[in-house]
């Protein structure tokens, strides 16, 4: 059988988190106490998520109202072209990319976040580093960040036309967390991005 598929919506209203495979043995994220990433990590740790949420106990013994983190490592992008990055966070934030600052949101809140566009090659790494501060009484902390990479933008028409010319479609349609999530009612049953 031959298999054709088009990328008919853009659900998310962000970019995605970082692929794993493009962050080989992942990020290094260091835990600090005091909002100055000074001294030793109180708690290091690997991951391969986009999404740090600084909540609870397994963040390690430090005062989660004021903290700091650092996360380091490298991107090896898939394709070439301009990647778009976005990064936010709840609290306050500073973004590196192979060492040119990127990201200077150290006064005041990140939340609302940064979009940066960047030329890259594919295969070849750039090193990321992000710094964060907490803040006292925010309702939540977090640092999150993603990424577009290069290729076509979504298309509702290419999609239907590759669906009619096949014997069998398939459509994938859904949500994210963006529409779906705790704290979040959602105003109907519409589908977002055209989806419907």
């Amino acid at each position: 059988a031959e298999v054709t598929w088009s990328h008919g919506a853009q659900v998310r209203t962000g970019p995605p988190p970082l692929p794993e495979e493009t962050l080989g043995e992942g990020l290094l994220v260091e835990y600090f106490e005091g909002t100055g990433l000074v001294g030793q990590p109180a708690r290091s740790v690997r991951t391969h998520r986009s999404f740090i949420n600084l909540f609870g106990e397994e963040d390690g013994p430090i005062d989660l109202h004021a903290c700091s983190v650092r996360v380091s490592g490298g991107f090896t992008p898939r394709t070439s072209g301009v990647h778009r990055f976005r990064f936010a966070a709840e609290g306050n934030l500073r973004v590196w990319i192979d060492g040119e600052p990127v990201v200077d949101e150290w006064e005041g809140n990140a939340a609302h976040g940064s979009t940066i566009e960047c030329e890259l090659t594919a295969g070849a790494s750039v090193d990321l580093r992000i710094e964060y501060a907490s803040q006292p009484n925010l309702r939540w902390r977090f640092i999150g960040f993603g990424c577009d990479e290069p290729g076509p933008e979504p298309s509702l028409e290419d999609a239907a036309a590759t669906a009619a010319t096949a014997d069998v479609a398939i459509v994938v349609a859904g949500l994210t967390l963006e529409y779906e999530t705790e704290g979040l009612d959602r105003p109907d049953l519409v589908l977002p991005a055209g989806q419907d």
